[in-house]
């Protein structure tokens, strides 16, 4: 649950760049649905972490290039 945020970022961030992202937030919407489908059953999450930890990885490099370009020091 804790990679959520920098998944959901890092959705957006590969969309902006022209990345297709919809297989893996089909997927991680089909395990939801998975879930909710058969009460909250936890066993069926394996199957949407890669796709979330490919999503978060991309808004762990989008936020450090965002901050790479804006604290970097000019050059001379």
């Amino acid at each position: 649950m804790m990679l959520l945020p920098f998944a959901a970022a890092g959705a957006v961030w590969l969309r902006r760049r022209g990345a297709d992202v919809g297989p893996l937030l089909g997927v991680i919407g089909g395990v939801l649905l998975i879930g909710v489908l058969s009460w909250g059953n936890q066993r069926f999450r394996l199957a949407a972490e890669p796709a979330v930890l490919v999503l978060a990885a991309g808004g762990l490099v989008g936020a450090a290039q965002w901050s790479r370009a804006r604290f970097a020091a000019p050059r001379a």
